[in-house]
């Protein structure tokens, strides 16, 4: 059993020189011994921080890192736009279309790969379109249903050869690109 204590994050301004003006930021502090700066999905910025850490020297990081904090943030919200979340009826649309739609893709694919999944799964993953385990069992985010089909269909993919490569080695891509040779495209309107 673990004896770590659960630590909260706290919130506190930080002012310019910041390019990105007045930003809330979340402040969590542990055990580790370096600061490390973290854009959230939500557009927020998370700073870990050593217990100790004194707060002048992280504003001092911040500033010292504030041209990729302003990049960061602005892509973080350029995605943010392109995909808010959903209303009630459009989330339950776009579940039903992922249980519809996922599945019988991934066993389309998975005969021409010569791969078998053990399950396929749709969930409400943030951070993820979609993952395999270790067992080969195989999930999708319903927020995949947002992206064109093109990427969708790289995702099944990259999914399905994970059940034969446990990594993301060069091999690995090798077998992606005998399936779907246009994968970078595909995989970079994940970006948008």
């Amino acid at each position: 059993m673990s004896c770590r204590k659960s630590v909260q994050p706290r919130v506190f301004a930080v002012m310019p020189p910041l390019t990105c003006g007045i930003v809330e930021i979340q402040l969590l502090r542990s055990r580790r011994r370096t600061l490390a700066v973290e854009i959230t999905r939500n557009c927020e910025l998370l700073v870990r921080a050593p217990f100790r850490c004194p707060q002048n020297e992280i504003v001092r990081f911040l500033r010292s890192n504030d041209a990729w904090i302003t990049v960061h943030l602005e892509q973080a919200q350029a995605r943010a736009d392109a995909h808010p979340e959903p209303d009630d009826v459009t989330k339950s649309m776009l579940i039903t279309k992922a249980r519809s739609i996922l599945p019988e893709l991934t066993a389309r694919y998975a005969v021409l790969m010569g791969v078998k999944p053990k399950q396929v799964r749709i969930t409400g993953a943030k951070k993820r379109f979609g993952s395999c385990s270790s067992e080969n069992n195989i999930c999708y985010s319903w927020r995949l249903m947002t992206y064109p089909d093109r990427a969708v269909e790289y995702v099944v993919v990259h999914e399905l050869a994970h059940i034969r490569y446990k990594n993301h080695g060069t091999a690995f891509y090798a077998y992606i690109e005998s399936i779907l040779p246009d994968w970078r495209e595909r995989a970079e309107l994940l970006k948008k």
